[in-house]
């Protein structure tokens, strides 16, 4: 009953599934309620993890200091002596421009190459969790010069945080967790690397 008297009925088929309604007719509104408050803290999660995130891709890209020469300038050494020095394999390196010369004869063709490094035991447990991490290995690092020739490394944001609000069962362990975030965190110091020259 209204407080103004009238009498109200709440039509729960307005807005409850018919998957939530049984054979006599009626709601099962304990189950809806559960699986609201299971997508809504899914919802809440997935917030929380969207306002983690960098606000323009600027921020997983650095530019390398004005005047330095590419390739020449470019001593790809100070990337691999870091990689070595935090136990990351380098292992690949793709000139891609080099190709497109070679294809399309067009000699001013701004240069763009890759980097791989690659932590072989945490990729092996990543896969072991997901086979869906094959697609991010191994880690590549690009080094690529824009329009006005200004030299960037860019690189795949490895923020494993995703998989906190995955529905996949096999949830990734405080170890696998650790070690995702080694890569990030190596990643990120082996472009810094090569962005400044120090070794």
């Amino acid at each position: 009953m209204a407080e103004d008297g009238n009498d109200q009925t709440l039509d729960l088929g307005s807005f409850v599934p018919e998957s939530f309604k049984g054979e006599d007719g009626s709601y099962d509104t304990t189950k809806f309620r559960a699986q609201f408050d299971e997508l809504s803290s899914f919802k809440s999660q997935e917030d929380e993890r969207r306002a983690a995130l960098p606000k323009e891709a600027s921020a997983y890209a650095w530019a390398l200091p004005e005047g330095h020469a590419f390739p020449e300038g470019f001593d790809v050494e100070a990337m691999k002596t870091k990689a070595n020095e935090l136990n990351f394999k380098f292992v690949g390196h793709n000139p891609l421009w080099k190709d497109i010369i070679a294809i399309s004869g067009k000699t001013d063709t701004p240069r763009v190459e890759f980097f791989s490094f690659c932590d072989a035991m945490v990729a092996r447990d990543l896969l072991d969790l997901s086979l869906e991490f094959a697609v991010f290995l191994p880690c590549r690092v690009a080094v690529v010069q824009d329009a006005n020739k200004k030299i960037w490394l860019l690189t795949l944001d490895w923020d494993a945080r995703w998989l906190d609000t995955s529905k996949n069962p096999n949830q990734m362990s405080a170890k696998l967790r650790d070690g995702a975030i080694k890569i990030r965190e190596a990643i990120d110091k082996i472009m810094r690397a090569g962005a400044s020259g120090d070794f």
